[in-house]
């Protein structure tokens, strides 16, 4: 996270971010890109229309059952290495709020591989504009919630981004 934040809510946020990206690298980030190479080849709304209800049922799924398994990373991270300090009640909920996150995660990477695929020059500067606005909001506004790891999972987080 930007600077501010206490050392313990910033491992705890690395913590989160890093395995809670696991989600989106594994399973959201090759659904993007199948998402992007069909609307390149059918520019259709209609397929847009059915990949967003997709990813936002998918998210929503696995924001519900999710955060009732986010204590399973403590415990996890407790067996694997026995000489940590306890972050239970900071991780879990850095990850339950990670978990609430994906199904935006999920909706942006849709929308991000249409406009990629569809898009026109003016369209991918706009979406530019958009991930550094994006990314100023996220260093603007992680003083406000430094001291809590699961405020700072929860702000927009800088942009991931495709390449066009």
């Amino acid at each position: 996270p930007p600077g501010g934040a206490p050392p313990r809510a910033a491992g705890v946020y690395a913590l989160a971010n890093n395995y809670g990206s696991l989600v989106a690298r594994v399973l959201l980030q090759p659904a993007e890109e199948a998402a992007r190479t069909v609307f390149a080849a059918t520019r259709s709304a209609r397929v847009l229309c059915l990949s967003l209800r997709t990813a936002l049922l998918f998210g929503l799924v696995f924001a519900a059952l999710g955060p009732p398994y986010a204590r399973l990373g403590p415990a996890l991270l407790r067996a694997a290495l026995p000489r940590t300090r306890p972050l239970d009640d900071d991780l879990t909920r850095a990850l339950s709020a990670y978990c609430l996150y994906v199904p935006c995660l999920a909706l942006n990477g849709i929308a991000e591989a249409y406009v990629h695929a569809v898009g026109d020059e003016p369209q991918l500067a706009r979406l530019v504009a958009v991930h550094a606005a994006s990314a100023a909001l996220f260093f603007l506004g992680a003083p406000a919630v430094a001291a809590d790891p699961a405020g700072l999972v929860l702000l927009p987080p800088p942009p991931r981004g495709n390449p066009p």
